[in-house]
């Protein structure tokens, strides 16, 4: 399985890291990949980030950023369901910053079906965010459920509250007990969030 990363063209200021972890992780059925970001003095946004669980039947797709004068934050969740339960996302993603502007762009392929999310940060606090071409409001909501399994694709957004001020994905180990944090919190969000992430279409 490859994970490709890609720096944005217009960054001047941009770390990425790659790192891809299958086979060898403490859970047989876990896959998880998580890279770098891009930032200047005070904001930061990541490039991206993706664990799939076959126990849980999905692929959670979810990024890093950082306003000034706050913490890392979860800018957006997506759990993804496809028709095959145990199907491996493969992830491209790239994270650039252009003055007081920070930008995600990332693409989560499984199998003939590709979800692609841009994201953008603005210094002074202004996001946004598409899914698909489609903008959504995060303000009214930073998880979103994806089903892949009809005729067409369905996006549902759920108002759910994330973790705030997590750590940086610096380790696998940080990154994992973030997702289980998050997922954690997804799940206490609604009743029809839970019954979609335990295996259910949505609603």
């Amino acid at each position: 399985m490859t994970s490709t990363r890609r720096a944005g063209p217009f960054s001047p200021v941009l770390v990425l890291v790659i790192a891809v972890v299958v086979g060898g992780c403490p859970r047989p059925d876990h896959v998880k990949m998580f890279g770098g970001g891009a930032g200047s003095d005070d904001l930061w946004v990541s490039s991206g980030d993706a664990v799939w669980r076959e126990g849980a039947g999905g692929t959670v797709a979810l990024a890093q950023s950082r306003k000034p004068q706050a913490g890392y934050q979860i800018p957006f969740l997506l759990f993804i369901k496809a028709d095959d339960p145990k199907t491996w996302p493969n992830v491209t993603g790239s994270a650039a910053c252009e003055g007081e502007r920070g930008t995600i762009a990332m693409a989560i392929t499984l199998g003939s079906d590709r979800v692609e999310v841009r994201y953008t940060l603005v210094a002074a606090g202004t996001e946004t965010l598409a899914i698909d071409g489609k903008p959504y409001d995060v303000t009214a909501g930073r998880v979103f459920l994806i089903d892949l399994r009809g005729p067409s694709e369905k996006v549902t957004q759920r108002a759910v509250a994330l973790p705030a001020d997590v750590p940086r994905f610096e380790t696998a180990e940080v990154f994992d007990a973030v997702v289980e944090q998050a997922l954690a919190a997804v799940k206490q969000g609604d009743d029809a969030t839970r019954r979609f992430i335990e295996g259910k279409r949505s609603s």
